[in-house]
């Protein structure tokens, strides 16, 4: 029986096989008592036939009968027992069954720590297996101290950190699940730095670790470095896909707010324009992700006119964008402040609903974007929409109504418009006057600029 099902095996027809060495365990279970080593070589025939259909279960279970067999003559850290170990340890991790899986990777780890002379390497792989089985069951603190021996032995026995490629993976993710954000980032680190110097820049992996890094870096609100890694991965994508490609949109989407949260706002503004040239290839126009996007924009507009209510804005607008555009080395410069301007206006002709924006905020948006356009005279026209709808609530007036009359003032004043300047600064004063004292800045400056409207430097 044995020798045919050794013909069968040999010609890799492992049903036939089992048979006749199932044939051969029956006449030898009556005929032997546990403990005789011809039982031992049966069943590790059976079992190992059974591994090698990937039938794990009743390879388990006749590697277990083995193991019985073997502990009857044995003790359990006998080293002739290491193999038996090491396949019970693969099989319960393969079956998800970590618990009995560490069990006998600590055997095989107990069996190789007791032998003379030590297999170093194979204690590294026990020890990469055990942390990572701590990994799988999230018993973080017992996995790094595995993978902080693996390091440490490795590091003794190659002197030679480039072998620690894998272990530097595995610590990455380990801290990173950890929350340990610096440790997780160095190791990530070591590991792109690492894939730039041996491998070529288009190397898919690549693309992974810039995508890691930058998140890293933007959960410890370290804005500069993760546009860094975004940047960087947007240049590898661009490689291969033109700038609309839909699968960019996620990238477009980190990029535009970082410069947002760096008060960049051109620069945000960009990027969220090319984001909305990767939608619109799929989605239509009153699609969630792309009113989302409009939001965004019409938010950075108005963060843009209250950073600068007090400035004059139409030099500033040209500074401002000629420095932001010459900050960003990328081809694609174009706003698309007709598509935006179509938006905002229809929402004042309420053909799109919009719960985020009031109607004075649509004004400044679009006020915002005509002078972006440097079309002053349109941007005229509905700052006075809004200088009308803020009378309607206070009469009086109030500071918000100075500020648009200010700004109102310096843009005509840019027109060379010096008499409707003019009115305008004395209206802002007006209700300045009303809200300060008379020793205030806001006061001063609306002094200033009438006094300077007054005798213009031509």
């Amino acid at each position: 029986y044995r020798s045919i099902g050794n013909i069968y095996l040999k010609k890799h027809e492992l049903d036939k096989s089992l048979t006749y060495f199932h044939k051969v365990f029956l006449n030898e279970i009556d005929r032997y008592q546990f403990g005789n080593c011809l039982l031992s070589v049966t069943f590790r025939q059976i079992a190992d036939i059974y591994y090698d259909k990937k039938d794990y279960s009743h390879a388990l279970q006749y590697y277990l009968k083995l193991l019985d067999n073997e502990l009857i003559q044995k003790l359990s850290e006998d080293y002739s027992l290491i193999c038996i170990y090491k396949v019970l340890g693969k099989i319960f991790y393969k079956k998800k069954i970590f618990n009995q899986s560490l069990l006998y990777y600590n055997r095989l780890l107990y069996c190789h720590l007791k032998h003379q002379p030590t297999n170093q390497s194979s204690i590294i792989e026990i020890f990469k297996k055990i942390g990572k089985i701590y990994l799988k069951k999230k018993h973080f603190d017992d996995s790094l101290l595995y993978y902080t021996k693996l390091k440490n032995k490795k590091r003794n026995l190659f002197k030679n950190d480039s072998v620690s490629f894998d272990l530097f993976k595995d610590l990455a993710n380990l801290h990173f699940e950890k929350l340990h954000l610096d440790e997780s980032f160095i190791y990530f680190e070591k590991i792109l730095q690492q894939q730039l110097n041996e491998f070529s820049s288009n190397d898919f992996s690549i693309k992974k670790l810039y995508f890691i890094c930058g998140n890293i870096c933007l959960e410890k609100q370290k804005y500069d470095k993760a546009f860094y890694y975004f940047y960087s991965l947007l240049n590898f994508e661009l490689k291969l896909k033109y700038f609309n490609d839909p699968t960019l949109i996620k990238i477009y989407k980190f990029l535009a707010n970082i410069s947002y949260r760096q008060d960049k706002y051109d620069k945000s503004l960009i990027y969220f324009y090319r984001l909305i040239d990767c939608l619109i290839q799929r989605r239509p126009l009153d699609d969630y992700s792309i009113i989302n996007t409009y939001i965004m924009i019409g938010k950075i507009f108005l963060k843009k006119h209250f950073k600068n209510q007090l400035r004059n804005y139409l030099i500033l607008i040209n500074d401002e964008k000629t420095k932001e555009i010459n900050d960003i080395d990328i081809s694609y410069e174009v706003y698309h402040l007709d598509q935006t301007l179509d938006y905002f206006q229809k929402i004042l002709e309420k053909k799109f609903q919009s719960n985020i924006f009031s109607k004075d905020s649509i004004y400044i948006i679009i006020a915002n974007i005509y002078l972006q356009k440097q079309d002053s005279y349109q941007a005229l026209y509905y700052f006075n929409l809004l200088i009308n709808s803020l009378y309607e609530k206070q009469p009086q007036g109030d500071l918000t109504t100075a500020i648009i009359y200010s700004l109102m003032g310096d843009i005509l004043f840019k027109l060379t418009d010096f008499s409707q300047a003019l009115i305008h600064y004395q209206n802002s004063l007006v209700i300045y006057q009303k809200l300060y004292e008379k020793n205030h800045s806001a006061v001063l400056t609306a002094k200033y600029k009438i006094r300077d409207t007054l005798f213009p430097v031509l």
